[in-house]
Parts: structure tokens; sequence; C-alpha cells
């Protein structure tokens, strides 16, 4: 299991709390994709509540979101929430990513 695990979530948190000044956004993003997490609503509720940040932010594919995640995203304060698309088109897709294993259309 490669995922963030809550209770070290917590700690991280937790010490943050130690400095003088809020940073000014918490960014749930960069390795890997942050909403296959179940725990990523309880993480910004309790990183919220706790005051450490101005702003909570997710970079997601946006694959595995749905009216009730969403709305559980919601609730949990989640300020921004930026959808990254790859590329329009497969030849795009391939450049960003440099491989072609994995591209699935946006619209169609």
């Amino acid at each position: 299991n490669n995922l963030l695990n809550f209770s070290v979530f917590k700690k991280f948190i937790d010490d943050l709390r130690g400095f003088a000044k809020p940073l000014k956004a918490l960014m749930f993003a960069k390795m890997g994709e942050p909403t296959l997490n179940p725990e990523l609503p309880d993480m910004i509720k309790y990183a919220k509540e706790s005051g450490v940040a101005l702003t909570t932010k997710i970079i997601t594919n946006g694959s595995m979101l749905n009216p009730d995640y969403n709305l559980k995203l919601i609730d949990a304060g989640v300020d921004v929430l930026r959808i990254s698309v790859q590329g329009l088109t497969e030849e795009e897709y391939i450049n960003v990513c440099g491989y072609k294993n994995g591209y699935e259309p946006v619209f169609g």
C-alpha cells in the first residue's frame, strides 16, 4: 500500500501547528492520484480544522470524481480542485506523458 496513512498525515499536520504562520497552501498532488486515497476527505477536513494552511488544493486527473465523492470533498472544506488533462488527443497525451499506454478519450 503506497497511500499516505491518515495517522502519519495527522502527525505532519500536528507538527505544522508549531510554525508561527500558516502555510499559504496545502496541496494534495504530485506523486500519484490523490483521490485514490479513501481518507482524502478526512485528511482535508483535519487540515482545515487545524488552521495550518490558508487554502487546501487538489490536483487530480478526475477519474475518481463522482457526485457523492465531490460532496465529501466540498464538505471537508477543499478550496481548490484542479483537474489536469494530459491531452485531448492520443498524440497530445503521448507528447505530454511520453508513452502510449493509458490514453482514454476525455470527450467523445
